[in-house]
Formats: structure tokens, C-alpha cells, sequence
């Protein structure tokens, strides 16, 4: 079968299947995060490998911190590897509540991940692909927004071992909200199609930021209002006592 078929067979897959599946893996419930000014609630994944033969894996994000309104994940086993020929797809789907504190409103939320990879094609003719993608999807009161991101490096030319870090982030914006429900498909392919060819790339790192707004504060037209109020009241007295 034709290689470079095989190289657009894998990434269609990826493309395809990779929000598909999480619907069917196990759910890992990481519970509540506070940041500055807002709180990341009810936050889970559901995680699944396809090509690798290890089926549901769960954790692969893990844990989450928080600094700021930035939740940040270090994945320790977001990975796919293959060797040989074949090809090697896990995916990640994260989801949970971003809660503005009171005072405070959405704006719109920032993803940044980043990560490195390998390609090894010892011998001319080799292809190996590594390959990152991420979709976010966020619902508020005025709608559904989403952004996201598509990466991938093939060698199929030169033989050689090479790897390099690889990074990309994207923004949503949306109308000022006090909550916005947060779902992000994240999938990692790696495939080689010879029985010399490897390659493998990994997620070290996410980081979902969120920008907020102050709520004005209602004291200044208040304050204006009294002084008005206060000065007609005292010309009314003036009046009344001449």
C-alpha cells in the first residue's frame, strides 16, 4: 500500500476519532481549583488509546494546579509511541466549570501546550509522523464558542534520527460571563511505516488561562445621585424658611 496514503490515513484518524473516543473511556474526577479571581469546578478527563493495544488509560493530564487564573497540567505519561509499522493514537478529553468570583466576569480563555518529538528513519525512504492537535469547545449564556490547534512533522525523504520540542497555543473571546462550561479534545499520533521507522511525541505541559474583567462598581453614580438629591433638599428647606 502506498506510504504516503498510509501518512494521510493516520492523520485523518487522529482528526476524526480523537473527540469520538472519549465518550467511551473511564472518568477521572479531579474536583475543584481555585485561581485569583475564579474557580475551576467539577474538572474530569476520560482518556483512551488507540493502535498502542492499551486501550483506557486514565490521568493522562493529571492532577491540575492553579497560579493566578491560569490551571496548569504537567502530564507525566501523555505519549504516543510507535515502532515499526504502525500507528499509535491517545487521546485526552478534559472538561470542567470556570467560575467567575463575585466582582468579577469572563472574558475569554487562553490554551498553551507544548511538548517534544521524535522521528527516526534510519534508512531512505522512511516516513515517520508526529502529530499534536487540540479543540476547545466553551458554552456561556450568549453561546457556543470554540478554537483550537493542528500540528504534525513528517521525515520521508532523508534518512536520519531527529527530534525538537514542539509548541502552539490559540485564544477564545466571548461576551462578559459569570460562567462558561469548558470541554477540550487533545490527541497525540505517532505512526512509522517500516520496520525501521519509529517515532513517538509527548505532552509535557497545558496551560488554560483565563481572562476576566471587573464588574463596575454602582458607587460612583450612587454617590453622584445622592449629592444631587441632598442639594435639592437643602434648596427646597431654604426656600420653605424664607
Amino acid at each position: 500500500m502506498n506510504r504516503r496514503f498510509l501518512l494521510t490515513a493516520a492523520l485523518s484518524i487522529a482528526t476524526t476519532l480523537g473527540p469520538i473516543i472519549n465518550a467511551r473511556a473511564d472518568i477521572v474526577v479531579y474536583g475543584n481549583v481555585g485561581g485569583s479571581n475564579v474557580w475551576f469546578n467539577n474538572i474530569s478527563e476520560s482518556s483512551l488509546n488507540i493502535g498502542g493495544g492499551v486501550g483506557q488509560v486514565p490521568e493522562l493530564f493529571g492532577v491540575p494546579t492553579a497560579s493566578s487564573n491560569t490551571l496548569i497540567f504537567m502530564p507525566q505519561l501523555f505519549d504516543a509511541t510507535s515502532v515499526g509499522s504502525g500507528i499509535d493514537i491517545m487521546s485526552s478529553q478534559l472538561n470542567f466549570t470556570i467560575d467567575a468570583n463575585p466582582g468579577y466576569l469572563i472574558t475569554g480563555v487562553r490554551v498553551e501546550q507544548f511538548g517534544d518529538y521524535t522521528i527516526a528513519t534510519p534508512f531512505l525512504g522512511g516516513i515517520g509522523l508526529a502529530a499534536a492537535s487540540a479543540n476547545a469547545f466553551l458554552t456561556t449564556s450568549s453561546g457556543l464558542y470554540n478554537g483550537g490547534y493542528s500540528f504534525f512533522d513528517t521525515s520521508t525523504t532523508s534518512p536520519g534520527i531527529y527530534g525538537m520540542p514542539f509548541s502552539d497555543d490559540f485564544t477564545v473571546s466571548f461576551d462578559p460571563t459569570s460562567s462558561a462550561m469548558f470541554s477540550m479534545n487533545n490527541t497525540l499520533t505517532s505512526a512509522s511505516f517500516g520496520p525501521t521507522d519509529a517515532s513517538s511525541i509527548n505532552n509535557q505541559g497545558a496551560l488554560i488561562t483565563v481572562f476576566v474583567q471587573a464588574v463596575p462598581e454602582p458607587t460612583a453614580p450612587c454617590a453622584a445621585l445622592a449629592g444631587v438629591l441632598f442639594f435639592l433638599i437643602r434648596k427646597r428647606r431654604t426656600k420653605i424658611r424664607r
